[in-house]
């Protein structure tokens, strides 16, 4: 089965192979390392001019209104002229097919489907343009190129070679330049993808190539795309940057770096078969689910394809999935649904971990974060695969199934999806339950993330007077007093300080990334940040010591969102003391009114709140005896309260009056905008 892959032709390490597939001719011998050396350098500086350009004028694409619409550019190269004969592909020009009719099938237009066979390096720099051209916010774009790849020596991967894609019109291998000529490189396309995603669409990537883990186009390009030394200088030349406003992106790519990817005739024992690229076709197959269907779904489906006992690959390739929302809805698509297959949920409990759970997911391990899940399902006949959230879920002859998963306080959404075979088939049903386990009150760890940045080092931002000492006063009291973790313990047993002094975008970042895996649902989080702050349009940053005057150097409120989003505290409050703090998360509605809860009631629901040192205006660095206007009024207020237990709803007038009444700002308390607060509310508790 595997002797019929086809695209097994270039190199995987030896740059020989790809000179014999690429020559012209013979290759050339005796090239000496100085010529080679020279050529490389002149090969770099026709690229700085060549794609300096490009590069430019994609980066200054921005968002504009779109239509709500669907594209999808689709291309499929069977025909290389170039190529040997031996080389000709059959199935990329009936994988263009397949897709199409699956998008037509889930209600994609067909005037907004191109369709390109054959096409040359020319026409798909066109059809991308074009693409850009029309898309916008509120759009989705699925691109589509099924065909052969290469990998090629790499003057700026750490491997050293870079995959790159073949148009129809692909050259021969340039020995004096170590490279083969016309091809579509993997920065070239990320800075299209990067560009079309700035436009504020959604973007889908299928890529059904060889070596498809080379290429990197699933990563945001937030660096410079290339660092060169040209004769005794440096050249740059700075990639496409992601926007804060950038649409989703999804990447279903049919190979890992090192290994290639098969075409079979399909589907097996049909007369009436046809040649397909195999990963094309179980993701079409994927897209016949009935209903709604997410990224996550379809990755699953396709993984449960090449792991299944039919599977027609073995093993022995292993496809990737990267995606920026899982559990977002496939192109915002539906296909009319003919039932859910009787798929239930008919208890979820509280239990404890399953064996080997502690440390895999966030806050593994701990009381009360899962839930025994017990349903059935009522149409067995063909079932090949079930599972539960993606868990593969063993169905007993009854049709129950019992399975334990981690689970967030409050409402969880519960992934069922069926997959049967003869005939292939997906079907997908989510339902929404509420955990509520018993005995659960302020029985977590409250913690806090300090960051305090004074000390910049670009002249872009002057450096502050107060925030270190801001920051060492709060931790002390709020660990004296309160009790509160100014360190965590990670579950592989390594410990993390939470206090960041003069901290880089990375560690910032970083930081909030382990946060996420190590806060449990009982558990409360307070981050406060001391230092500049900026924004942009409607956006706000945080700025780490490390940035310069471009916003792609800063923290953006959709960073901390992100990250936000992604732990399982019960409670969290960012408390910010930057300029402009009051747009950084704050929700279009003030807080609700807390009258008349109990801090019981209000500390047994999710809260995701955020007290700022003023709004949409620069704040004050000192006049607070040695701190910030308002960290001094932070402080005094959590000092002075002589109530064991109080939420910022208690003390935001106090806070607001000293500060205000000090200095030309004006303090903001609200809850923090796609958080999922859900009316709670963040409760200090004093110490006995």
């Amino acid at each position: 089965m595997l002797g019929k892959m086809k695209r097994s032709m270039l190199l995987l390490i030896s740059t020989f192979l790809v000179m014999c597939l690429f020559a012209a001719g013979p290759a050339v011998a005796g090239v000496s390392r100085v010529k080679v050396a020279e050529a490389n350098q002149q090969a770099i500086q026709q690229e700085v001019q060549q794609l300096g350009g490009l590069y430019s004028r994609l980066s200054a694409i921005k968002a504009q209104k779109g239509n709500g619409k669907v594209y999808a550019l689709l291309i499929g190269n069977n025909h290389y002229a170039n190529l040997a004969p031996s080389l000709e592909m059959r199935g990329p020009h009936n994988d263009v097919e397949l897709i199409k009719a699956a998008l037509l099938a889930r209600g994609v237009q067909e005037q907004d489907i191109t369709q390109l066979k054959d096409a040359t390096y020319q026409l798909t720099v066109q059809s991308l343009d074009a693409l850009l051209d029309k898309v916008g916010s509120g759009d989705e774009v699925l691109f589509e190129f099924s065909g052969h790849a290469a990998q090629q020596p790499s003057r700026f991967r750490r491997t050293g070679l870079e995959t790159v894609l073949l148009p129809s019109d692909v050259g021969h291998w340039n020995d004096e330049h170590q490279e083969i000529e016309n091809t579509l490189p993997s920065n070239l396309l990320a800075a299209y993808f990067t560009a079309i995603r700035n436009r504020g669409a959604s973007l889908t990537l299928l890529l059904d190539i060889c070596h498809g883990g080379g290429l990197g186009l699933s990563a945001p390009v937030r660096e410079s795309t290339w660092k060169m030394q040209v004769g005794k200088g440096t050249e740059v030349i700075n990639g496409v940057f992601l926007s804060t406003r950038a649409g989703a992106m999804a990447a279903y790519i049919a190979s890992g770096e090192d290994e290639t990817t098969p075409e079979q005739r399909l589907p097996v024992g049909k007369p009436d078969r046809k040649t397909y690229s195999v990963f094309t076709y179980y993701f079409a197959q994927a897209l016949m689910a009935e209903g709604k269907v997410s990224n996550r779904a379809i990755a699953l489906s396709i993984a449960a394809q090449y792991e299944g006992p039919n599977s027609v690959v073995g093993g022995m390739v292993h496809p990737l999935f990267e995606m920026t929302d899982p559990d977002g809805q496939f192109l915002g698509l539906e296909k009319k649904t003919a039932g859910d297959a009787g798929m239930k949920v008919s208890s979820f409990s509280e239990t404890s971990p399953p064996d080997g759970a502690a440390g895999e997911t966030r806050g593994a391990g701990r009381s009360g974060q899962y839930a025994e899940i017990s349903g059935s399902i009522t149409r067995r006949d063909g079932l090949f695969q079930f599972s539960v959230n993606g868990i593969p879920t063993s169905v007993r002859g009854d049709g129950t199934y019992r399975v334990k998963l981690p689970v967030t306080m409050g409402k969880n959404d519960v992934n069922l999806m069926a997959i049967y075979e003869n005939p292939f088939k997906v079907v997908s049903n989510t339902v929404s339950v509420e955990f509520k386990p018993e005995g659960v009150g302020r029985a977590g760890n409250s913690y806090a993330l300090i960051i305090a940045n004074q000390d910049y080092t670009d002249t872009s931002w002057p450096k502050l007077e107060t925030p270190l000492w801001d920051a060492k006063e709060l931790a002390q009291l709020l660990s004296e007093k309160y009790g509160f973790k100014t360190s965590m313990q990670m579950p592989d047993g390594k410990a993390v300080s939470l206090l960041l002094n003069n901290a880089s975008k990375t560690a910032i970042l970083e930081t909030l990334h382990k946060l996420r895996a190590g806060v449990g649902v009982n558990d409360q989080l307070l981050i406060f940040y001391a230092g500049h702050g900026a924004v942009e349009g409607k956006f706000g940053f945080w700025v780490p010591v490390d940035a310069n005057a471009g916003d792609y150097t800063w923290v953006s409120s959709n960073d901390i969102t992100m990250q936000l989003g992604q732990m399982q505290a019960k409670h969290i409050l960012i408390v910010s003391d930057s300029c402009y703090s009051g747009t950084l998360l704050r929700d279009k509605n003030q807080a609700e009114s807390l009258r008349g809860k109990t801090i019981e009631q209000l500390d047994s629901r999710l809260s995701r709140e955020l007290l700022s040192s003023g709004g949409n205006e620069p704040v004050a660095d000192k006049g607070g005896k040695g701190h910030s206007v308002f960290a001094r009024a932070f402080l005094e207020a959590l000092r002075g309260r002589k109530s064991t237990q109080f939420t910022v709803s208690d003390v935001y007038a106090e806070i607001r009056e000293m500060t205000s009444g000090n200095a030309q700002q004006i303090p903001q308390y609200s809850i923090i905008r796609d958080s999922g607060h859900d009316g709670g509310a963040f409760v200090f508790t004093a110490r006995d």
